[in-house]
This record gives structure tokens, C-alpha cells and sequence, in this order.
């Protein structure tokens, strides 16, 4: 009997866990961890974590998916502040997705996307929105959250790509702000991490490309950053522990790169 009784205990136990996974968190929120900001939304069993990103190469990474059952994960440009077309789509297994892909139309790319779990109710394994598959709602609303992304060369960016380090120098490939003048700074790596800053360079205008910054290569490590920061003009006095970052959607406006040692 005793025994009994405590078989039921636990199952009720195990009962409450599950009803407390599932309960409903607030709105979408963003989360801070590993230094990316993460957009989530946890509703109903369902779980959406995404980080804004460039997406010039017309690929949407969410990060993680949690669902309950078989479904899509579906792409949604903004429309009036809302949801709009479906622009890409993928299909779900049960379970714990990480960095799902999605290929987007980049034509119909808008700086403001949607990641939105929909059901696959019509002919399972094809996507027929909006026939069928609509979004799940779970705990009374959609499963869905916004992000953003780098979808055009008008976005603010730098990026420089893999190379030899010779003559102390290293190319930025290119640089795009609204508001220029700015600093690039390159800095050496320490356990996946910007380190010690090892040259920068003054950039007047908003919008060039193959950038030399004169760097001390002794102390350059085989992946770098470049770094943009505000700058006031030519004749300031740069200091990376007082310059503010060039930021895009409250994150610094940065890039990773490798380089080969001499």
C-alpha cells in the first residue's frame, strides 16, 4: 500500500514538472549568453532561439527549435509591422533542433524577419501554407518571433577575408557606416575572445573598400578581429578603451578573420 501511495506521489510530481516546462513565459524576450543576444520565445512545448545576423548570403541560422512534434520552421518577412509572406521554410524533426538553416528569397529579405513554427496538417513532408501548415498556436498565440538581419550593402558592415600577413599589414576588404568617420581596429585572439589591440586606422568615408592597417604582426595570432569604432576625425586621439563601438542592433559591428603567420 505504501508503496503505492508512493508510485502516485512521484507520478504527480513528474505530472507538475511537465505542466511547469510547458507553461507559458512571458512575450518573446531577448537573452544575454556567450556575448550574443539571442531573440527567444518558449510557449506550449515549442522554443525559438535566434540571434541577429547577416544574411547577405541568403541564409536565415536559428540558433535553436524546440518542438514537441513534426512541423516547419518557416521564414516570414515584416509587412506593416506584422508577419508577411513566407520567404523560407524547413522541416522540424520532434525534439531539440540546433542552428537550423533556412534558405530566403533575398528579394523579399526585409532587415526585420519572422521565425515561426507552422503545423504540417496537409500532406505531411510538403509545405502547403497557406492552404494548410498555418502557425501553431500554443497557450493562446502564435509561435513566433522577430529578429534582425543584415540583408543588403546599404547595412552597416566590415569585413576582410582570410589571408597571408605580410608587410605588418592587413586588409579590411571593406567597410560600410551611415555615419562616418570611424576607426577599424584589428585585435589579436585570446580563448575565442578579442585581446589586445595590435594597429587601427582611420576611415573618412562611409562607404570604401581595401582598407591596409599597419599591425605589429609579433603579436598578431592566426584568427583576428576588426573592430569598428566612432571616431570624431583624423586628429583624435584613438583609445579603444574610450572610443564607443559602432553598433548594429546593439551589437558591435565586428568580424572574424584568419590570418597566416609569417
Amino acid at each position: 500500500m505504501h508503496k503505492k501511495i508512493f508510485v502516485l506521489i512521484a507520478m504527480l510530481a513528474i505530472f507538475g514538472l511537465f505542466l511547469a516546462a510547458c507553461k507559458n513565459t512571458d512575450a518573446p524576450v531577448s537573452n544575454q549568453g556567450d556575448d550574443v543576444v539571442y531573440e527567444q520565445v518558449s510557449t506550449g512545448g515549442f522554443k525559438i532561439s535566434v540571434s541577429p545576423q547577416d544574411a547577405r548570403d541568403g541564409l536565415i541560422v536559428v540558433a535553436r527549435v524546440e518542438s514537441p512534434s513534426v512541423s516547419w520552421l518557416a521564414i516570414h518577412k515584416m509587412k506593416d509591422g506584422e508577419p508577411g509572406d513566407v520567404i523560407g521554410y524547413t522541416e522540424l524533426e520532434t525534439g531539440v533542433s540546433q542552428n537550423v538553416t533556412v534558405e530566403i528569397d533575398m528579394a523579399e529579405a526585409t532587415p526585420t524577419m519572422f521565425a515561426i513554427i507552422h503545423a504540417d496538417s496537409g500532406a505531411l513532408g510538403e509545405f502547403e501554407y497557406p492552404q494548410f501548415d498555418p502557425p501553431i498556436e500554443a497557450d493562446g498565440r502564435p509561435v513566433e518571433v522577430s529578429f534582425h538581419a543584415i540583408v543588403e550593402g546599404g547595412d552597416v558592415y566590415v569585413t576582410v577575408n582570410d589571408q597571408e600577413l605580410e608587410n605588418d599589414t592587413v586588409l579590411v576588404d571593406e567597410i560600410f557606416v551611415f555615419n562616418p568617420p570611424v576607426w577599424v581596429a584589428i585585435f589579436n585572439d585570446e580563448d575565442g575572445q578579442p585581446s589586445e589591440m595590435i594597429g587601427y586606422e582611420f576611415v573618412e568615408d562611409g562607404s570604401i573598400e581595401y582598407i591596409p592597417v599597419e599591425v605589429e604582426t609579433e603579436k598578431a595570432t592566426p584568427t583576428l578581429y576588426a573592430i569598428l569604432y566612432v571616431a570624431q576625425d583624423s586628429l583624435s586621439v584613438f583609445d579603444p578603451d574610450e572610443a564607443l563601438t559602432v553598433e548594429v542592433y546593439g551589437e558591435p559591428v565586428m568580424t572574424t578573420f584568419e590570418v597566416t603567420l609569417p
